[in-house]
């Protein structure tokens, strides 16, 4: 016999819209929102209770339910999953309660920015940093849980592989792989602001369209993460961290050397005139220097602030 519950439609919305000046990213709020970091999310709402009929066994079949996440981790494991196939539509189903995996946009992505393996730069910060929009609904009963996610991304599958190859062929000339950290360091962000220009028109994203686009054109949001995704191939560790510069939106990077935290912000390193200029002026600085114009976000201030150096890396 068919039992009636009640099944909760939840609603999550993240929604970013997009307007950029002369090296730093302006976002425009669509919606309600929460801040996390340069990226804007609103909080799970609820907007109704629907009566939904299920049998005995729950309201996923039974190939559904062979498939769907048993735990926590598990669900989050296929979410990152389809995540990096940068599907744009698509399911995860948990066999358990939809409260278990929680409610928060921001709060899924920063799980997933943690799950970050060493064997791919295509994760982690650059991942989650390549995340324009995401929403979710979830159709869930006591036990069961369907959740539709809905994603933009600055980048395809198809273009992060090219710029991947593109990375791989950059290194192989410039000889990367037997480079001193620092001298890895200094060649990619030479490499990067002699390549790239800032895009006027304030389309361009992506790290693809920095890199790998005949017009090699961005943002400072794909500035940050080509530098990112380039240092950790090279095996340099770092981050891609966002906040504001000047009073606007801003995303920029910190790197790792000799045991301490430096910033570094390759955009504003190749300011907008009408002759190139390579500039070193934000290259591996501290605290007290990039505190001047720069200001983390309320997440990466809690996750970093207390990691970087006061003082600027030494190295002229």
């Amino acid at each position: 016999m068919l039992k009636k519950i009640i099944a909760g439609v939840m609603l999550a919305i993240a929604m970013i819209g997009l307007m950029f000046f002369m090296g730093d990213a302006q976002y425009k709020v669509l919606s309600d929102i929460k801040t996390m970091g340069e990226n804007i999310y609103s909080e799970m709402t609820e907007t109704g209770v629907v009566p939904v009929n299920v049998n005995a066994s729950g309201m996923l079949s039974v190939d559904r339910l062979e498939k769907a996440a048993k735990n926590r981790e598990e669900f989050f494991e296929q979410l990152k999953a389809e995540l990096l196939k940068r599907k744009e539509t698509f399911t995860v189903d948990y066999n358990g309660y939809y409260k278990d995996i929680g409610t928060s946009v921001s709060n899924m992505l920063s799980k997933i920015n943690s799950m970050d393996s060493k064997s791919t730069s295509d994760d982690g910060d650059f991942l989650v940093g390549s995340i324009t929009s995401m929403a979710y609904n979830v159709r869930y009963s006591s036990s069961q849980a369907s959740y539709t996610f809905t994603v933009k991304y600055t980048d395809s599958a198809a273009q992060v592989k090219k710029l991947n190859k593109k990375i791989k062929s950059v290194f192989k000339k410039k000889g990367i792989s037997e480079m001193s950290a620092f001298k890895k360091v200094k060649t990619i962000h030479d490499y990067v602001v002699n390549t790239v220009q800032y895009d006027r028109t304030m389309i361009e994203h992506s790290a693809y369209a920095g890199l790998v686009d005949k017009k090699h054109e961005t943002v400072c949001q794909g500035y940050a993460l080509i530098m990112y995704k380039m240092l950790t191939e090279a095996g340099v560790p770092a981050h891609y961290v966002t906040g504001h510069a000047d009073g606007q939106s801003h995303s920029w990077n910190i790197v790792k050397l000799k045991g301490k935290w430096y910033y570094l912000d390759a955009a504003w390193d190749d300011p907008v005139y009408s002759e190139p200029i390579l500039s070193y002026k934000y290259f591996l600085v501290g605290s007290k220097t990039m505190n001047k114009d720069h200001k983390l976000s309320k997440k990466d201030k809690k996750l970093y602030k207390d990691k970087i150096s006061a003082s600027d890396f030494e190295w002229n």
